[in-house]
């Protein structure tokens, strides 16, 4: 639906780099182009996008770029985007407020995320901890 021709992304980066920020260095150079070409992209995309769209979009930008910088551990995303996955044990409902079947659910979304660096231990944690909520 939405098409952009390899001459709009040229004339697009060519007037970046008329536009960016000129620097001393070579090192900063690059970042005041990168960041210029980068904010100049999303402003012209979004130009054209329905707005039912923009959010979508700026979502995957915003995730290229991390992913670009290395900052978005990419099971974290997995898991954001498909939540939980897999055959997984449900352990006894330790409550006494929260239904079963709600309980079966809760304890999914917890132990996967608990197999991740950021989150481990939550489903432990959740569990020693289930009168104080």
């Amino acid at each position: 639906m939405y098409q952009y021709s390899l001459q709009w992304y040229a004339n697009l980066f060519g007037n970046s780099i008329e536009h960016s920020q000129k620097a001393p260095d070579a090192a900063q150079r690059i970042i005041n182009l990168n960041t210029t070409f980068t904010l100049n992209l999303y402003e012209n995309i979004c130009r054209s996008l329905f707005e039912r769209h923009k959010l979508l979009f700026s979502f995957a930008m915003t995730v290229k770029i991390l992913q670009g910088d290395d900052k978005i551990d990419p099971m974290e995303l997995r898991y954001f985007l498909a939540g939980p996955q897999g055959d997984i044990k449900i352990l006894p409902n330790p409550t006494n407020w929260l239904p079963d079947l709600d309980w079966a659910e809760t304890y999914k979304f917890l132990y996967c995320m608990s197999q991740l660096d950021a989150f481990q231990g939550i489903d432990k944690f959740f569990i020693a901890n289930e009168g104080e909520f």
